[in-house]
């Protein structure tokens, strides 16, 4: 979240230009974040030391000052250690609770097995799949030190939700409309095609 020229704690940094100010220590946000006030003087949030809460996450640690030749300078200083993270996951590309857990995997290929984690699946998968925290928590429990996961995922999509979407399911529905004009015929082309793209064997 940027912070603008007015901060939350009432102070209005252009105010401050001119005024001889070489660092101004402000509060209440939990992040590390500097904005100039003018060619002197700096704004800077420290953050906190560590986070405490899924709305605290990213890299933690202090401000060191240093003087030097009557000048002042800063630096953020990352503490090591356990760092939170919420990542946001598409369920669109799914077609079963293995390519679900897959997906999550790839999302936090980066993340040290130390952290915790708070997973937000959204979007529609291309099956009907019963979407089960629970297990997949289960099962990345090893991976992290802590993961919760959020299901915010809609319905399978129809058919026409097909026509709007990017992936390859997409692009595969809109050329069987483009060629094929007869609506029982394509609408059997159209589930054998997406039962191919999930892998599964088609019955017709």
């Amino acid at each position: 979240e940027r912070r603008e020229a007015s901060s939350p704690d009432g102070i209005s940094l252009p105010l401050w230009q001119n005024h001889h100010v070489d660092y101004m220590a402000l509060g209440h946000y939990h992040s590390y974040e500097a904005k100039q006030i003018d060619g002197r003087g700096v704004s800077v949030y420290a953050g906190c030391p560590a986070g405490r809460g899924f709305d605290e996450c990213g890299k933690k640690g202090y401000v060191l000052l240093t003087i030097s030749d009557e000048k002042l300078s800063h630096e953020f200083v990352e503490l090591k250690g356990r760092v939170l993270h919420r990542i946001e996951v598409s369920v669109a590309t799914c077609a079963s609770l293995l390519d679900i857990e897959q997906a999550i995997l790839d999302a936090t290929k980066e993340i040290e097995k130390q952290d915790a984690l708070r997973i937000e699946l959204h979007g529609a998968p291309m099956a009907d799949i019963k979407i089960m925290p629970s297990v997949l928590e289960k099962r990345l429990s090893d991976r992290f030190w802590f993961v919760r996961i959020k299901d915010h995922t809609s319905a399978i999509k129809s058919t026409d939700d097909y026509l709007y979407d990017t992936s390859l399911a997409g692009v595969f529905v809109r050329a069987v409309y483009a060629k094929e004009t007869n609506p029982e015929r394509r609408e059997r082309i159209i589930k054998c095609g997406l039962a191919a793209l999930r892998g599964e064997e088609i019955a017709e």
